[in-house]
């Protein structure tokens, strides 16, 4: 698997935190988490991908009153950071790191449609199995 330094992969997931969001957008931290409040609807109409992402975004809107919000769980998709990437001031640093973000997840879905590449032998063989079953 190719190293990716902004998205992060896991269980054939990849997603970034909002400690890469800081990292590398050079905005402050409590900047980032008020957009993501501000626009939670907006963001979960670009997908909860699974139970635990749903989780995680309950948790964020029910320790909004009580400050006590687990961020550390927090994991954006690929249409939710760059939503919340579209919302930050073009500054160079934002700038590069969305030429950056864009790039890796390009690099991760063209490595994703290798792998699933039929070599041409394969196909032969497939080809081969659908004329049998006619």
């Amino acid at each position: 698997m190719e190293d990716f330094k902004i998205i992060t992969i896991e269980n054939n997931e990849s997603y970034v935190t909002i400690d890469t969001l800081v990292k590398f957008s050079g905005n402050a931290e409590t900047a980032i988490k008020s957009s993501v409040l501000k626009y939670e609807v907006e963001l979960g109409g670009f997908g909860l991908r699974n139970c635990k992402e749903k989780a995680n975004f309950l948790k964020i809107k029910k320790g909004r009153h009580k400050g006590n919000m687990d961020w550390s769980t927090v994991r954006f998709n690929e249409d939710q950071a760059t939503f919340l990437l579209s919302l930050m001031q073009n500054t160079p640093e934002v700038v590069r790191f969305k030429v950056n973000l864009v790039k890796e997840f390009r690099r991760l879905k063209d490595s994703k449609s290798q792998q699933t590449m039929l070599t041409p032998i394969q196909h032969m063989e497939i080809a081969n199995q659908m004329q049998n079953h006619q």
